[in-house]
């Protein structure tokens, strides 16, 4: 009996006991109670995160935050962007941080929590977030933050939010790019009213952009993958003035949807007040720019081409009392008109009706229609500012028809050389003070020696004339040679030279060289007069024939002397042994043209750099400067030429979409028919001679 009293007093022992554990273990899960409250002093700890792509306003209100907590409490509390910092136990989240989604609220909702010890502020907008910030000082007292007030969430009433654009609330729509200086006031203003959130739930966008097809006083607005657009002329530079008709149109609705015109004109704002009259700027760089609406050569029959316009001084836009322009097509289309200069910006639409050029002068006026002199003008017989762009370019080949015997023609000529030796006439070494063009770049001259040259050609066609730089130092078989041939004119070529390979500057006629100024000026008013452009009845009469005999000629005798076959000086053979087989050419506008002439002929030519081809397409678009049409010209077309250099060549051309001495549709017909490696690059408002600075530059290349 005892026994079983013993055994019963221990199992109620071990009951008890098992009991007791169970209830302790009860108590250590039960949660733990949130504090009613924490020390204002820790949140020295804690550092305030938000989004790296937060908008500006929203940062501004933190960083006053952060100003506010340093002034009234001491609190040094860093700011920090999310994708810079790791994730830390304690922070101050702000929106939609790579530590939290955030709630993406409306524009004027906002919402204070504190979580797992860090605290949460969302809000819709900077208002919002401040607000939020408000809200969360308003729980510090005694220096203490009462966090037990949190979470705490405020939902604003919005009076636009059933209103509808293209059937769509405003309120389901977020705004792109509201940094933008338009973006962001239409975001101040429809955000309160509509109740915008930051991220569309249904991804609705409202995007405003510049569009250089409107003109100044246009605007154009279209619906388009869920996305309203907005827009407004890119050349103005005020995006506002799109945003302004918008605004109107909500607060004019006669109902709760919205209509939106696909075009309208408005009313142009005031010019900025910082805007002055070219006339009060200082400096000299004062010209017209323009660029067009999409590339200048991707034009189709059918499209407008569209100017847009800028007048600066020294890279500033800068007003005028008017501009007055006209505009032609290849196709033979003219138009005229004037426009208030106010802005500083002109914007003309010109219909494409033919394949070919679409050109554009503008010049700057003042209050009585006289060109305002300061302003930089083309070169180019003090024309106005020119521009265009060219139309179905792909299709733009020589109006001229190639003549059947072309080959055979210069077949002919080859042969005539072939008959005489490349030999030395005169090689006479430059000894006093040269001006010399580096083609290395810079100003410093090339270590060289320099001589200059007669090389013996066809009777027909005189002696070649020309300069040579031979680098001092150089090793066998190391150096490339590079022919630099001359632009239209009667003077003493400037020798060409580089520390880098031998150069051989080709004068464009037989003369002597480094003569007085008198020699060349009564050459040019009495042999010289008007060569080229006279005697063109016969290809055999041509100036040009004689003219590229020579400059073949000129290769003949480099490649043997530069290289190791040698030709004859002063009756003994010499070779320097220096060329490595590199062979480029080198030259614009007339020298250009000989040099496309030289590389279709020769072979041996590897590369190219030429600008502004002259005698491109000589039946095309007529030229401010190039002899009158005769079918004795296609004989010397840059066109036919280039089409016969050699796949393998490379070669660079430079051209200028304001120039008409070397029109730009005679260019692109050049680049067509090449087969050659060529990059093409144009510079808008480039005109012969005249190169402005800061301009639209589009490079082709195949």
């Amino acid at each position: 009996m005892k026994r079983r009293v013993v055994i019963i007093g221990c199992i109620i022992l071990l009951l008890t006991a098992i009991f007791a554990i169970g209830c302790k273990k009860d108590e250590v899960e039960e949660p733990s109670e949130a504090p009613a409250f924490i020390e204002l002093s820790e949140l020295s700890e804690y550092r305030i995160v938000r989004a790296e792509t937060e908008d500006k306003d929203t940062v501004l209100a933190l960083a006053d935050f952060r100003i506010r907590l340093k002034e009234e409490y001491k609190l040094d509390i860093p700011l920090m962007v999310d994708v810079d910092a790791p994730a830390a136990q304690k922070e101050i989240l702000i929106g939609a941080t790579d530590r939290s989604e955030g709630t993406n609220p409306r524009y004027s909702d906002y919402s204070v929590d504190y979580k797992d010890g860090n605290f949460f502020i969302n809000g819709g907008s900077a208002e919002a977030v401040s607000a939020a910030i408000d809200w969360f000082f308003g729980c510090i007292s005694d220096g203490k933050l009462y966090v037990d007030k949190m979470p705490y969430e405020y939902n604003a009433e919005y009076a636009l939010e059933n209103v509808t654009v293209h059937g769509v609330a405003l309120s389901e729509f977020a705004i792109e790019n509201i940094n933008g200086a338009a973006a962001s006031e239409l975001h101040r203003w429809l955000g309160p009213q509509a109740g915008l959130r930051k991220e569309s739930v249904k991804g609705y966008t409202i995007r405003i952009k510049g569009d250089y097809s409107l003109y100044l006083d246009e605007i154009a607005t279209c619906f388009e993958d869920k996305t309203l657009i907005l827009s407004s002329s890119a050349c103005l530079d005020d995006l506002t003035i799109v945003t302004d008709y918008f605004i109107k149109r909500v607060e004019n609705r006669k109902s709760d949807e919205v209509k939106l015109k696909d075009t309208a004109t408005v009313e142009l704002p005031k010019p900025p007040s910082s805007l002055k009259d070219i006339r009060k700027t200082s400096g000299s760089d004062k010209k017209v720019s323009a660029i067009t609406d999409k590339d200048p050569l991707a034009y189709r029959v059918g499209d407008s081409v569209v100017f847009s316009c800028t007048l600066y001084a020294n890279k500033t836009i800068a007003s005028c009392p008017e501009f007055s322009w006209v505009a032609t097509t290849e196709d033979g289309k003219s138009y005229t008109g004037k426009a208030d200069g106010d802005h500083g910006k002109l914007v003309v639409k010109i219909p494409a009706t033919g394949k070919g050029i679409v050109r554009l002068k503008v010049t700057v006026l003042d209050e009585n229609g006289r060109a305002i002199s300061e302003v930089e003008q083309s070169a180019s017989y003090q024309e106005p500012a020119l521009f265009s762009a060219v139309v179905n370019a792909a299709e733009i080949t020589a109006k001229a028809t190639e003549p059947s015997d072309f080959d055979a023609f210069w077949s002919a000529q080859a042969a005539k050389l072939d008959a005489v030796a490349p030999n030395v006439l005169l090689m006479e070494k430059i000894t006093g003070a040269k001006s010399i063009k580096n083609l290395d770049g810079g100003s410093s001259t090339p270590s060289v020696d320099l001589y200059k040259l007669k090389i013996k050609a066809p009777d027909e066609s005189g002696y070649v004339s020309a300069y040579l730089a031979i680098p001092r130092t150089a090793s066998p078989s190391s150096m490339g040679i590079t022919v630099a041939f001359i632009g239209y004119g009667v003077s003493d070529p400037t020798p060409h030279a580089s520390s880098n390979g031998i150069v051989l500057t080709v004068a464009a006629h037989s003369f002597e060289l480094d003569r007085e100024k008198a020699y060349y000026e009564e050459l040019s008013s009495g042999a010289l007069d008007d060569y080229g452009f006279k005697n063109n009845e016969s290809a055999d009469t041509c100036y040009f024939r004689t003219m590229i005999m020579r400059d073949l000629q000129a290769l003949r005798f480099i490649k043997a002397y530069a290289g190791t076959e040698g030709v004859e000086i002063n009756g003994e053979k010499k070779a320097l042994g220096l060329w490595n087989g590199k062979l480029k050419l080198y030259g614009g506008s007339q020298g250009a043209f000989q040099g496309i002439a030289v590389a279709a002929l020769d072979k041996d030519v590897t590369d190219a750099q030429w600008s502004i081809p002259w005698m491109c397409d000589v039946k095309g678009m007529r030229s401010e400067f190039r002899p009158m049409y005769t079918d004795a010209l296609r004989y010397f077309d840059s066109v036919f030429f280039g089409k016969r250099i050699d796949k393998e060549v490379n070669v660079t051309i430079s051209a200028g979409l304001g120039d008409y001495i070397c029109p730009p549709s005679g260019v692109v017909a050049l680049y067509n028919e090449m087969s050659c490696k060529v990059t093409l690059t144009f510079d808008q408002g480039m005109t012969h001679g005249y190169y402005p600075d800061n301009v639209e530059v589009y490079k082709y290349s195949k």
